[in-house]
């Protein structure tokens, strides 16, 4: 196998060439999702710690979910 770190709060470019995202936050692991089967939302969650915050919702915004 192959293993590259990116590091990006880009989510179309981190969906677009991985498999898992392993989410630090606050330089603890908070998390390792499968790309395939976890929601955006899901992914900023972990990253800012919130479920339901601006971020998340500009996202949303973003790929088309309204």
């Amino acid at each position: 196998g192959l293993a590259v770190v990116l590091i990006s709060h880009n989510m179309a470019d981190v969906k677009s060439v991985a498999d898992n995202v392993a989410v630090l936050r606050l330089g603890r692991n908070n998390g390792v999702f499968p790309v395939k089967t976890t929601s955006q939302e899901d992914i900023i969650s972990a990253i800012t710690g919130a479920t339901e915050n601006a971020v998340t919702r500009r996202a949303a915004r973003s790929v088309g979910v309204q």
